[in-house]
């Protein structure tokens, strides 16, 4: 993983997202790709799922786990 620069905190995710967001980190780590283009992946992928995270209550189900509501 790489260094955060100085000041910038990690946005807060929910337990359930954060694992999901380690598992994409874990693949992504073997992906041929820069570590500056992981870095920022990761970091796109964390904002989405703190967004998913504050709109859950306009899902009827998890956008992660159900086809339905992630369509």
């Amino acid at each position: 993983m790489t260094k955060r620069r100085p000041g910038a905190r990690p946005t807060r995710l929910l337990p359930g997202y954060e694992t999901v967001l380690g598992e994409y980190a874990t693949a992504l780590e073997r992906a041929p790709l820069s570590a500056e283009t992981r870095r920022t992946y990761r970091s796109r992928v964390r904002m989405f799922l703190s967004w998913l995270a504050d709109h859950a209550a306009t899902y009827s189900a998890d956008p992660l786990a159900d086809r339905q509501a992630r369509d």
